[in-house]
């Protein structure tokens, strides 16, 4: 969309999501108003817009066509924990981020830039050695990621795991 997006920090709204206008730093949305840190990266770009999750008290997931005119809410998550949140990669109908923590398990989401279309995919994504999943890409109907060096393909239609490289001798599941 021809906008540069970026974290920025000042000592007013704390960590928000910045973009340059005309030349001129511009904050996009104090998600977390006040010296509180809001917006996080990274950013995933979807459907000619760009999408971050901001938020520690009630997280939630913002789209943006680079303008604080044009940001706006998708959805919040109330009672949700995003301590940790993962790479987003894109899919042909969505796009797919990683949230939780090791003490609560981690969570691999979908959404289609909709509040009613973003729901979770997978709870208690298998991990290794509480290593926060890391998601690769999308190849048809399975998404891959990665955790300590283990390779996963979650079925990107049921969420179930369909492959484990640490299973015996990588035995499909």
């Amino acid at each position: 969309n021809g906008h540069l997006l970026m974290r920025g920090f000042d000592r007013s709204h704390g960590a928000e999501i910045w973009t340059l206008n005309s030349g001129v730093p511009q904050i996009l949305v104090d998600a977390e108003p006040g010296e509180e840190d809001g917006g996080r990266l990274p950013l995933v770009n979807f459907r000619s817009a760009s999408y971050f999750i901001s938020g520690r008290a009630i997280p939630a997931l913002w789209k943006t066509d680079g303008t604080p005119e044009g940001t706006s809410l998708v959805t919040s998550f109330p009672g949700e924990q995003f301590n940790d949140w993962g790479l987003s990669i894109n899919g042909s109908e969505a796009f797919y981020f990683v949230t939780g923590d090791k003490a609560e398990g981690f969570q691999l989401w979908q959404s289609d830039g909709s509040a009613l279309g973003t729901t979770i995919l997978a709870e208690n994504l298998p991990t290794n050695f509480d290593f926060r999943p890391q998601l690769h890409t999308v190849i048809g109907n399975s998404i891959v990621y990665t955790s300590a060096g283990f390779i996963y393909i979650v079925d990107a239609v049921s969420g179930s795991v369909t492959y484990s490289s640490d299973s015996p001798a990588g035995i499909e599941l």
